[in-house]
């Protein structure tokens, strides 16, 4: 008898890269008592390993970031496409 296999596509897993990068991927918006800014980072990255991290970064990104995605829904992607065929149509 033989086993049956096939490989999950990146769309069927939901794989996050660069263009496909979503509001809700970023799943935490925190300072924390330190003063410090951080964003958490959800998704499943390549080969549909789960990334989880929680990073601190600048307050002028973090107030930045949080004020792009206020009121957009969660499936949002935060690059579109469209911003890299005008980048490989400017050179």
């Amino acid at each position: 008898a033989s086993v049956e296999t096939r490989r999950i596509t990146d769309e069927e897993a939901d794989t996050v890269g660069v263009c496909s990068f979503r509001v809700e991927h970023l799943t935490k918006f925190e300072k924390d008592d330190n003063g410090i800014f951080k964003i958490t980072l959800d998704f499943l990255g390549k080969d549909s390993m789960r990334y989880l991290n929680t990073v601190e970064i600048p307050k002028i990104i973090f107030n930045n970031l949080r004020k792009f995605v206020k009121g957009k829904k969660k499936k949002y992607r935060l690059r579109s496409r469209s911003s890299e065929t005008a980048k490989a149509h400017r050179g």
